[in-house]
């Protein structure tokens, strides 16, 4: 990898990370508002919600989407056309979608607002399959500005409207509290829709194309991908299923607060895997031994940047808890650790994973995706009648590991390239030192020990040469 290469996708990953904190802000205290707004069985029903319903367009984007990157990287460039039938196939796709679920409530003894509710919720899954589509081109140019923008205004507005929401009389029927929390949501999208539509409007076709030639190939190519991105979302979200079947809703409740913090921070490993990806399929045809080094670099990367979020919120995970939810969730601690534990393992596999894909090797790890599914909902159904919400977690970690090595030799065997390296022992020692520093400094004050110990990882980082000067001058864009 050049150094031009690998200044882009540092300064794409750092661009990406900035605005997630910056979107992390807002969606804490979007949190904050919703957890106390709605109740601990309202919030299980929305998160149930966003579940269910945002299944088709997480599939669309993790497919045809990787796809668009892929070709474009690549060089396939197919132009005005290809997109356009991209375009047809999701508006086809999620619209099939949204309307078979508004039909499904219409049948189903359920409450006008509920069916409310998923109505306008198919309409933000249209728009955001769109959206996806439109966002891929930028990726695959390596410029990330608009997808940023878009995400961080995205958070804003949907505060925005749940601050209005909230400030509104309270209807009594928390089914009522729900749909409009969800309009407010469904408005953002569709208005950064039309920002992203009007700033590209004059470089893209955006008519919806339905050849029929066209969406054949699209789904011979796109099938296995979306079977990964399907496979990869159930097992994902198999675990709030289970426990809203097995447990109820007010577990389910206590535990969306620990997944909704692991939804913050496991974004971080895609932002570096988005930035890296059009790279690794350009690049996918080289040697191994040219793209062993590089294999290696990236997951000593995602390690340094995961074992301080693990570290620091397994110590202080009772004061996110109360922070963020209120003393009515302090069993979320808990599950959240045992979460947290699984943080590294989760953005080691991502990477491999993609790996995997850019080398087009996708339908290689479809049994890997159907073994961990059955691996998690096995763990699920025997751990959560006696632990609760504690079970999804533990079968979460045991998942986590199981698929990792199972990963890491299916990148050795087909890909040839051994990832595991001495530095990252010495990312793990840098990380004992920052457990160290903060259990010893939490007794006396937990922001001076969140402090000291953020320090005692970046000094260790610096001394076992975990990180080098080199790789701080591509942080900021300045190697040469």
């Amino acid at each position: 990898m050049t150094v031009s290469r690998s200044n882009l996708i540092a300064r794409n990953t750092s661009l990406q990370t900035a605005g997630h904190v910056v979107g992390l802000g807002v969606a804490v205290g979007s949190a904050a508002i919703l957890t106390r707004y709605l109740g601990v069985r309202a919030y299980g029903t929305l998160s149930l919600l966003g579940v269910l319903l945002t299944l088709p367009v997480t599939v669309l984007n993790g497919s045809l989407d990787t796809l668009t990157v892929r070709r474009l990287s690549s060089g396939e460039h197919e132009g005005a056309t290809f997109l356009s039938n991209v375009l047809g196939v999701k508006l086809a796709v999620t619209g099939a979608f949204a309307a078979a679920a508004v039909l499904v409530t219409i049948a189903a003894p359920v409450s006008l607002p509920l069916r409310l509710a998923v109505g306008v919720f198919g309409i933000a899954v249209v728009a955001s399959g769109v959206q996806g589509t439109l966002l891929a081109v930028e990726q695959a140019r390596l410029d990330f500005r608009l997808p940023v923008v878009v995400d961080i205004g995205g958070r804003v507005v949907t505060l925005a409207g749940v601050a209005l929401v909230v400030l509104s009389p309270h209807p009594g029927d928390p089914l009522t509290r729900v749909a409009l929390v969800v309009t407010a949501g469904a408005a953002a999208t569709l208005l950064w829709l039309a920002v992203t539509v009007i700033a590209r409007r004059r470089r893209l076709s955006l008519r919806p194309a339905a050849r029929r030639r066209s969406w054949a190939e699209l789904g011979r190519s796109g099938v296995p991908l979306a079977l990964i991105s399907l496979l990869g979302l159930v097992n994902y979200r198999l675990d709030v299923v289970a426990l809203g079947a097995l447990a109820g809703t007010h577990a389910v409740g206590i535990y969306a607060v620990a997944t909704r913090f692991m939804d913050a921070v496991l974004p971080l490993a895609t932002f570096f895997v988005a930035a890296a990806f059009p790279v690794l399929s350009a690049t996918a045809l080289e040697a191994a031994s040219q793209r062993e080094g590089r294999a290696r670099r990236a997951a000593e990367f995602l390690a340094l940047a995961s074992i301080p979020i693990m570290v620091g919120g397994c110590v202080f995970a009772p004061q996110l808890v109360h922070i963020v939810a209120g003393h009515a969730y302090a069993a979320s601690v808990t599950p959240l650790r045992l979460l947290l534990l699984s943080l590294p393992l989760s953005y080691v596999s991502t990477f491999l994973l993609y790996l995997l894909i850019a080398a087009d090797r996708q339908r290689q790890v479809v049994p890997l995706m159907v073994a961990s599914i059955a691996l998690n909902l096995a763990l699920n159904v025997a751990l959560v009648p006696f632990y609760s919400y504690d079970g999804p977690a533990i079968a979460t970690l045991t998942t986590e590991i199981a698929g990792m090595v199972v990963l890491l030799e299916m990148v050795r065997r087909m890909l040839g390239i051994r990832v595991l390296s001495i530095s990252l022992v010495r990312t793990a020692g840098a990380g004992a030192a920052m457990l160290a520093t903060a259990l010893l400094l939490q007794p006396v004050d937990a922001v001076l020990a969140c402090a000291a110990s953020i320090v005692a990882y970046a000094a260790a980082s610096l001394t076992l040469r975990v990180v080098r000067p080199l790789d701080l001058k591509l942080l900021v864009g300045k190697a040469t």
